[in-house]
């Protein structure tokens, strides 16, 4: 099985933003509704793709994909916020990737 990470760092995150993130049993969906680039043989963001769902299968020692992992608000001050929160989120605003380039 490849590596998610390797596969992953063919695309570039810096500056899309997220629209809508999902979970059901194992798998989270996340969509990208104006696209994520497509990073060069140089690691450079080279084109931006159609909209687009990444889609992250968990692996099985979970019992399920809200187990699994957790959602970081940064600010002023650090704090947890559960899925449905950031779900809210999302139906007014795009969540805006700055931080990670891939």
């Amino acid at each position: 099985m490849e590596n998610i990470f390797i596969k992953l760092s063919n695309y570039g995150f810096h500056d899309t933003k997220i629209t809508s993130i999902s979970c059901s049993d194992l798998e989270v969906k996340i969509k990208f509704d104006d696209g994520i680039y497509f990073l060069d043989e140089n690691g450079k963001e080279a084109n931006l793709s159609n909209p687009v769902e990444l889609i992250l299968k968990i692996n099985s020692s979970f019992d399920s994909s809200l187990n699994s992992f957790e959602i970081r608000e940064y600010g002023r001050k650090m704090e947890y916020i559960e899925l449905s929160q950031f779900q809210k989120y999302l139906v007014k605003n795009p969540f805006n990737i700055a931080m990670n380039y891939f």
